[in-house]
C-alpha cells in the first residue's frame, strides 16, 4: 500500500525501490535472515526484500509473497557467483590446485563476470553507492550487459544497455561503465 514501511539491508535495493515508489518509505536493517522475518513478523516494517537464493537454501521458499524480475530489482553487479583465486601454478601441488579449479569453472559464468566486474571498475563505486548491472548471453554468443547507476534516494536512475560478441566481454563492459559515469556525474559517483 501507499507509504508502506520497507526494510533492506541494501542501499541498492532500496534506491531501486524508492526510484519506483518514492511514497514508500525505507528502512535500513542488518541481520541475518530470521533476524528480518522476525522484524517483519512483529510488524516493524510493512515488508522486507530478501535474496530467493537464500530462502531457498533455508527452505523459506514459502515466505515468499513476490519474486521480482530482473528489470524490477536488478542484481548486485557479479551477484550469485563465486570466486576461488590461487597463485599461478609454480609447482606440482600448485597445478594439482590449479586443475580442480579448473574443473568446477564454468566458462560462460567467468564470461559474464568479467563483462560486470569491467563494467564496475569503471565506475569505482563503494558498497554506498547504488550500482547493478548483470550480463546475458544469447543463442547466437551475444552478450548483452545492462547496467545501472541510481541516486541514492531513487530520484534518478541512470541505465545503459550495450550488445556484443562474447569474446569483446570486458570491453563491453568498459563501454556500458563509460556510458553510465557519463550519464550519471560525478555528483553520484563521486
Amino acid at each position: 500500500p501507499h507509504g508502506s514501511l520497507i526494510g533492506t539491508s541494501s542501499v541498492r535495493r532500496a534506491a531501486l525501490l524508492k526510484n519506483k515508489r518514492p511514497d514508500f518509505k525505507i528502512t535500513l536493517f542488518r541481520g541475518n535472515i530470521e533476524t528480518r522475518l522476525s522484524k517483519l513478523d512483529r510488524g516493524d516494517v510493512d515488508a522486507t526484500l530478501l535474496a530467493l537464493a537464500g530462502l531457498k537454501r533455508l527452505n523459506l521458499q514459502d515466505r515468499v509473497t513476490k519474486i521480482m524480475s530482473l528489470d524490477e530489482m536488478p542484481p548486485a553487479v557479479a551477484q550469485g557467483a563465486i570466486g576461488a583465486q590461487c597463485r599461478i601454478p609454480e609447482n606440482r601441488s600448485d597445478r594439482q590446485l590449479w586443475s580442480w579449479l579448473e574443473a568446477v569453472n564454468h566458462p560462460e559464468s567467468a564470461v559474464r563476470i568479467n563483462a560486470e566486474r569491467s563494467m564496475l571498475k569503471i565506475l569505482d563505486g563503494s558498497c554506498q553507492t547504488p550500482i547493478a548491472g548483470y550480463a546475458k548471453i544469447d543463442d547466437n554468443d551475444c552478450l548483452t550487459l545492462t547496467g545501472y547507476v541510481v541516486a541514492p534516494g531513487g530520484e534518478r536512475l541512470h541505465m545503459v544497455e550495450e550488445t556484443g560478441l562474447i569474446k569483446d566481454a570486458v570491453n563491453i563492459g568498459i563501454v556500458v561503465g563509460e556510458r553510465l559515469k557519463v550519464q550519471a556525474g560525478s555528483d553520484l559517483l563521486g
